[in-house]
This record gives structure tokens, C-alpha cells and sequence, in this order.
């Protein structure tokens, strides 16, 4: 329903202008999204693909067609199926596996969305709420123990001497009851 939504709503390209910012008609982002974003796709139908996939998984894939330096298409990836790869030079290159074949693209020929995460991709919504209800469940746990005794120690440690330090270690016997 989010990703309906979001998709519905407006989307208007500016170019900046001397009392401020106008809208710009002629630029090839707002001819792209003002019709078929791909030759597939409505521009409805591509933010539903792009927004689903990035509510999911956390970050969301587009393959950029261009015609020379203008952009005329963009084509959205399943997420499941594009690995990030991070080179040595600090470059990111993004293997997208299909049909039993996989094909790498260089980062200017995708668009990448992402949430929280590491800045190199992105951390899905769902796997962020599994750990942090794995957390909680945790706690719980660790607390109902504390708790199911009525909340008193099970044991008491005891030394036979005043503790100070002797070369950064204590070396005396201790006795646990």
C-alpha cells in the first residue's frame, strides 16, 4: 500500500533560476517520468517495482539506459538477484544474476537506492526489525531468569583477603559458596 502510494503522488523536476526555481518541462528526467519510464513500465508501475523492492530488501536497483549522455530509460533489478561488490580502487561494481547467467555493471550504469545501513548497501527494514526483536527476545529471557528466582542471587563470591593490585592481576584463592 506504501509503495501505491508513493508512487501515485506527483513528481516534478526544477532547474534553478535567477528569483529562485522553475520547472523544467524540457529536462529528459521530467520527459522520462512525465510518460514510460522504460518500455515496460509507467511511471506508476516502475516507483511500485523500485519501492517494493527497497521496502523489502533495503535498497532498490535501476539499470540506466542512455542514448548518448541522455538517460531514456530506467530498468528496475530485483534486488535479490544484484550482489555489491566493493573493488580494491574503492569502486562499486554490481553483479546482477538472471537466467543462469550473471552480467556486471559499472556504478554509473545503475541508480541505487538504500536505507540505513553501511553506506555501500542497504539494510532491509524486515532484517532490522528480526534483530531487534531478537534482542528484546533476549532480554526477556535474561530477565525472567533474574526474575524466576525472586529476583536473589544464586550464589555469593567470597575472598579470604583485601584485594590490591600485584602487577595488574590478582593471584589470591577464591572460594565460591
Amino acid at each position: 500500500m506504501l509503495a501505491e502510494t508513493v508512487s501515485s503522488l506527483p513528481l516534478t523536476v526544477y532547474k534553478k533560476a535567477e528569483d529562485g526555481r522553475i520547472i523544467a518541462k524540457t529536462h529528459p528526467l521530467s520527459l522520462l517520468f512525465g510518460g514510460k519510464v522504460n518500455r515496460y513500465q509507467t511511471k506508476i508501475e516502475y516507483f511500485e517495482t523500485v519501492l517494493l523492492n527497497l521496502f523489502i530488501h533495503g535498497n532498490a536497483y535501476s539499470l540506466i539506459q542512455r542514448f548518448g549522455d541522455r538517460i531514456v530509460g530506467l530498468v528496475p533489478l530485483m534486488s535479490a538477484q544484484v550482489e555489491v561488490q566493493l573493488l580494491a580502487d574503492g569502486s562499486l561494481v554490481y553483479a546482477y544474476s538472471h537466467d543462469g547467467g550473471v552480467q556486471v555493471f559499472a556504478a554509473e550504469s545503475i541508480w541505487h537506492l538504500k536505507l540505513m545501513g553501511n553506506g555501500t548497501i542497504g539494510l532491509s527494514p524486515l532484517a532490522h526489525m528480526r534483530n531487534t526483536l531478537g534482542i528484546a527476545q533476549a532480554v526477556e529471557g535474561a530477565v525472567t531468569k533474574i526474575y524466576s528466582n525472586g529476583a536473589k542471587p544464586s550464589g555469593v563470591l567470597t575472598i579470604d583477603r583485601i584485594l590490591t593490585p600485584r602487577s595488574g592481576k590478582w593471584c589470591g584463592p577464591i572460594s565460591r559458596r
